[in-house]
């Protein structure tokens, strides 16, 4: 079945005009909001990927870039507040870096997006939803620069616990089987675009920094920094994280009034 000329003219102007620019102080609140945004994401991972494509309006937002962020603020009053546990753990030797990527995800530019977790065990230590800096030609590409991205995390975490002196173990997941046999071998082989500034990973795991594990798409908490997901979702692979939704103002903003 398809549309008449009526209901694509209708289509046409309601896109034209989501892309207008926005003029004099809605731009000005736009940013303000958006900087508040990107403070708030910093322990907020359900929120990070939102932010981050909202960021990206910052130079000429326009009206699309405001009914998103919109959007977001109707989330954030469901939502008000994600609170990090750390339950208590014994024997955990491995740092995990858990890593995803949404393969040309942006109609614009055609960038991927980087998104993960480092954990400790069941403990998270920091995540991340960044936009990638090189176009990928294929989703194997653009996962392995997530696994580039993973993997210079880990690296970072692990010198860290050495120099601490606490041993750790690293390894570093993905649901791709490409971009594991991209890391795991030596050389370009046939991808031969990819940039040599990015095949260190290949030299690292050959010397045994870390280990490349393959984990199912379901299980993969990335998922939730690379893409727009529904609340059940969001809410399943932040408990994952060790996030846990709470009701009204923290105990210690209330004591520090």
């Amino acid at each position: 079945m398809t549309r008449g000329k009526g209901a694509v003219r209708d289509t046409a102007r309601a896109t034209e005009a989501l892309d207008k620019a926005l003029k004099g102080g809605d731009s000005s609140r736009f940013r303000s909001l958006t900087m508040r945004a990107a403070y708030l994401a910093q322990d907020r991972p359900d929120i990070q990927f939102a932010v981050k494509e909202l960021a990206r309006s910052m130079a000429a937002p326009d009206e699309l870039a405001w009914q998103a962020l919109k959007r977001l603020g109707r989330y954030l009053v469901y939502r008000p507040r994600l609170v990090l546990t750390y339950v208590p753990q014994y024997g955990a030797t491995y740092m995990d870096a858990r890593v995803d990527t949404d393969h040309a995800g942006c109609l614009k530019t055609r960038r991927s997006t980087n998104g993960g977790a480092l954990m400790h065990g069941r403990h998270t230590i920091k995540s991340w939803a960044t936009t990638q800096a090189a176009i990928a030609l294929s989703s194997g590409e653009a996962e392995y620069y997530g696994v580039v991205k993973g993997a210079s995390a880990l690296l970072g975490a692990l010198s860290l616990c050495k120099d601490l002196g606490i041993p750790m173990k690293g390894r570093v997941h993905t649901d791709s089987s490409a971009a594991k046999g991209i890391a795991s071998r030596r050389g370009l082989g046939k991808t031969r675009h990819i940039d040599t500034q990015f095949l260190w990973v290949q030299e690292r795991l050959q010397a045994g920094s870390f280990t490349p594990h393959k984990e199912s798409t379901a299980d993969s908490v990335g998922d939730l920094f690379t893409k727009h997901l529904d609340a059940t979702k969001s809410a399943d692979f932040t408990a994952r994280l060790g996030y846990a939704p709470r009701e009204g103002t923290s105990a210690l903003t209330l004591r520090a009034a």
